[in-house]
């Protein structure tokens, strides 16, 4: 265990009631998350390049719109089917751990021609900046 790993973990089982505590530990904090080395980021943010929406259509549904509207949402969730999930090598749907819908690929679209251009526009900033 490091110091400031230590100082930490000391921090913790003392009783911190006060500001100055407080401030030890976000400062002990800070310092682990300072040692920390990793390769590259794991998020990003930032404005899309534009406003172009995927043209999303959902056979049996219709074009859908955004925001989406509670109608259309329970009319995606009509034309869905369960999720489900890997338990070990079986795949199983169980509500209980997850309770999504899902829908195959041949159920919907991406009709707009320039999603594509948008999405591998995005790929790219993101791959740059992680």
């Amino acid at each position: 265990m490091t110091e400031s790993e230590a100082s930490v973990a000391s921090s913790l089982d003392a009783n911190y009631d006060s500001d100055a505590e407080i401030s030890t530990i976000k400062s002990s904090l800070q310092d682990c998350l300072d040692n920390v080395k990793t390769a590259g980021s794991f998020a990003t943010s930032g404005l899309l390049p534009d406003t172009t929406l995927s043209g999303l259509f959902v056979h049996n549904v219709g074009s859908i719109g955004f925001p989406l509207q509670e109608e259309q949402a329970k009319a995606i969730v009509g034309a869905c089917h369960r999720a489900p999930f890997g338990q070990g090598d079986r795949t199983v749907v169980d509500e209980s751990v997850r309770k999504t819908w899902q829908l195959n690929p041949d159920q919907f679209e991406l009709r707009n021609p320039r999603w594509p251009s948008v999405v591998r526009k995005v790929t790219e900033q993101v791959a740059q900046e992680l």
